[in-house]
């Protein structure tokens, strides 16, 4: 299987798409947070962790951004937290306002995260050495794991459905999302986390004891910090080669392919090219890159991605020229991902059970069907029902009506799903 669905559109969109796990039975949906619905949100700040320990050594209290609205009475909204940038050494929760106020309007309650931000450094956003900027990501995962758990304790004040947390971030918080999403077995903790040497920076010299385990150690209050899905902004991945084989959340990626000098796309590269720190940023791999590794473990992908484009890095605010359709791409992606409104949606949960992609020319197809002879759902990416065909002598006669990604499965009996790709 090739990570094809080339489309060409207006600034070349590409969206990598993994559908990698669901849930076993359909979910209550509340609204169908497609569309804005409720117009005024509100914002409340609250600390979610007390006392935790930095680079430094010094102890911080983080804190979190509730968006809600005063229209929305639902009892078990679906939870969406961002995660802010800042390239490990700044930002804010403060940061992600246009996306938060987007998907708050749409039904989610959302919540922007901090997390603890900086590491020895060597000057400008130069860390110190490698192992500084992987601990510094590693902390922001147990963080976002700490935010996550804090929700899931208050799910009947939130009135949030614990089995509906949605992740997202951006740059560095693509890279924290990233890993709370494929790395999340104690096996996967770097080594660069465990208790190290000791660290020059500035004339001072820190200390560099054992992280602790990947899910931290504040709000360990009996919730899980596992998510549903995820959607990354200008992010990438780190430790690729720990992912392993089994379920993920569905995923969602936007990156920028020409106009981003942050983030590789097609390549494993050392990050963040434009500071030109002569050491200490870890080889990350882009999309592109990673398609093989993606194809060994069976994980069903597609995706597309934006050609140079104004505000480069900055794909997560108005100034993108793509916004609005990112965000309606992602409302879309997450309310497939909790089978709402599609009553006849063929559901992510049984497209795990689907075969790899069969590859296809021309709309009027004729294809093997080795499923049975009952009548056969044809369903697009968004899970709506496009065609109807009975099998003749193990064939069928597809008419599909645009190129993207179908998923035909049996009306009855077999449960298989067949994904065909319309190029």
């Amino acid at each position: 299987m090739k990570p094809v669905f080339h489309v060409s559109m207006k600034y070349g969109l590409i969206v990598l798409l993994l559908s990698l796990v669901g849930f076993a039975t359909a979910q209550s949906c509340c609204g169908n947070h497609l569309e804005e619905e409720f117009p005024s949100v509100f914002t409340r700040d609250s600390v979610y962790a007390l006392a935790q320990e930095t680079y430094s050594g010094t102890l911080v209290n983080l804190s979190l951004r509730i968006y809600d609205t005063q229209e929305n009475t639902c009892t078990k909204r679906p939870l969406l937290i961002l995660v802010h940038g800042g390239a490990f050494g700044g930002g804010s929760y403060t940061q992600m306002s246009e996306l938060t106020n987007r998907f708050a309007k749409r039904g989610y309650l959302v919540i922007s995260a901090g997390y603890r931000i900086g590491f020895a450094s060597a000057g400008a956003l130069c860390p110190a050495d490698t192992s500084e900027l992987i601990r510094a990501w590693y902390r922001g995962m147990q963080d976002i794991r700490s935010s996550i758990r804090w929700a899931k304790a208050r799910h009947n004040s939130l009135r949030i459905d614990t089995n509906l947390v949605f992740l997202s971030g951006w740059s560095a918080g693509a890279y924290i999302s990233s890993g709370i999403a494929f790395l999340n077995l104690p096996q996967e903790k770097p080594v660069q986390t465990y208790a190290i040497e000791d660290i020059a920076s500035n004339g001072n010299l820190f200390q560099r004891p054992d992280l602790g385990p990947p899910e931290g150690l504040s709000n360990l209050n009996g919730s899980s910090d596992d998510i549903a899905g995820f959607a990354s902004f200008s992010g990438a991945f780190l430790f690729p080669e720990n992912i392993p084989q089994g379920n993920k959340p569905a995923s969602l990626f936007f990156n920028n392919r020409q106009d981003d000098y942050s983030v590789p796309f097609e390549t494993c590269v050392q990050d963040l090219w434009e500071y030109n720190c002569p050491q200490g940023y870890p080889t990350v791999c882009g999309i592109e890159a990673m398609t093989s590794t993606l194809e060994d473990l069976g994980i069903t992908y597609d995706y597309r991605v934006y050609d140079t484009v104004p505000c480069g890095h900055n794909m997560h605010i108005p100034c993108f020229p793509m916004f609005e359709d990112e965000v309606s791409l992602m409302a879309t992606f997450f309310n497939n991902v909790m089978e709402c409104n599609s009553a006849t949606s063929v559901g992510f949960n049984e497209s795990l059970q689907a075969t790899k992609n069969l590859i296809l020319d021309e709309p009027k197809s004729e294809i093997s069907w080795k499923y049975g002879d009952s009548e056969v759902l044809v369903y697009n990416s968004q899970g709506r029902l496009v065609q109807q065909v009975f099998p003749l002598s193990g064939k069928l006669l597809l008419d599909l009506p645009s190129a993207g990604l179908y998923f035909l499965k049996s009306k009855k009996g077999s449960s298989q799903v067949q994904r065909v790709l319309l190029k």
